[in-house]
């Protein structure tokens, strides 16, 4: 996602791992019907048969194929639907981070330098190592895609979140067949691969025009998803989940993660940090300057992050990136955003 005025400068903002449009295949999941009101999410459900064949699906080969689908510009639509007014806040809510329940979270030693728009591998291990992870899926004309997200604390212990465009194709479609691989490595699942069962979205996200086409907010890129349990286990009992904060004003210097396709080929996680830079046209709250390009949208954006331990609270999702001047932007988690994660909680 990014600013429109920005998509019309000649720094190009280009939306990181946009899914494409097209007809659903006839094996794709079935979604089931939602009613969008006021700060209650736009939600979609899968069948049991859906949840048992998507792990399958997703061979190794496939994961590795798998690749970020051509960015889209914003649209005059979206230009004319998005305001620059912040999206609703609230008072602060915040969600500490736990690590799983089996064993404590390994550290590996070495330096952090990825300050400036350099990203660099992560390789201090950690909670993040474990947390963050690809999410795998098919767009309405059955191509794959990847993207990224990130496991954090929920009273149900099985939400990841992301970016509401890994979720959404531009005809207002749920993407299908998703899996989401914590820890993914050079084409591993050290984890396991865990079906998504729901997958939620601020309802402010995806709107019909008085044309009838759909256009997106995307100051509300955020997505939840939510995780079946794989052998009897719920995803944060095996790798723990991340600290979560909303309605925060706070600009702090950061860490952003990810899977981008620039940094080894969309392999390893990769990760920026540096203090944060001001979104031209007042739209996005949170900028990095970071090089990270399609494949890493969806990845965690932490406030506070330790790298000893390798674990934060997280402020945003890796949405959009200008082409030219090599900056990230995320959301701002805000009132609708708490209730879209309350809701998959509740899932």
């Amino acid at each position: 996602m990014g600013s429109p005025r920005l998509m019309g400068s000649v720094m190009a903002v280009a939306v990181l791992g946009t899914v494409a449009s097209g007809c659903s295949s006839a094996t794709s999941a079935r979604p089931q019907s939602a009613t969008v009101t006021r700060h209650t999410p736009s939600v979609v459900g899968y069948t049991a048969l859906d949840d048992a064949s998507v792990a399958a699906y997703w061979t190794p080969e496939r994961m590795k194929a798998a690749k970020p689908l051509a960015d889209e510009a914003g649209s005059a639509a979206e230009r004319t639907l998005r305001a620059t007014a912040q999206p609703a806040g609230g008072a602060p809510v915040t969600v500490d981070p736990v690590l799983p329940s089996a064993a404590a979270t390994r550290t590996a030693s070495g330096g952090v330098s990825a300050a400036g728009k350099k990203q660099a591998t992560w390789k201090r291990g950690g909670l993040v190592a474990k947390t963050a992870g690809k999410l795998f899926g098919r767009g309405d004309d059955g191509s794959s895609f990847v993207a990224s997200a990130n496991v954090v604390t929920s009273k149900d212990g099985d939400v990841a979140i992301t970016v509401a465009h890994a979720l959404r194709t531009p005809k207002g479609n749920w993407t299908t067949k998703l899996v989401f691989v914590p820890g993914y490595k050079n084409g591993k699942a050290p984890y396991g691969k865990f079906a998504v069962r729901k997958q939620f979205v601020p309802p402010e996200y995806m709107k019909k025009d008085s044309s009838g086409k759909w256009v997106r907010d995307r100051r509300y890129d955020f997505g939840a998803i939510v995780l079946k349990p794989l052998n009897n286990r719920k995803i944060q009992s095996v790798v723990g989940g991340q600290g979560i904060v909303f309605n925060t004003p706070d600009r702090p210097t950061g860490y952003l993660f990810g899977y981008p396709a620039n940094g080894n080929k969309g392999q390893t996680l990769q990760y920026c940090s540096g203090s944060q830079v001001t979104d031209p046209a007042g739209v996005m709250p949170h900028g990095m300057a970071c090089d990270m390009n399609g494949g890493s949208s969806g990845g965690p954006w932490f406030k506070t992050f330790n790298v000893t331990k390798g674990s934060g609270y997280q402020i945003s999702v890796h949405a959009a990136h200008t082409t030219v001047s090599l900056i990230s932007y995320g959301p701002y988690f805000g009132a609708s955003v708490l209730a879209t994660f309350r809701a998959a909680e509740k899932a």
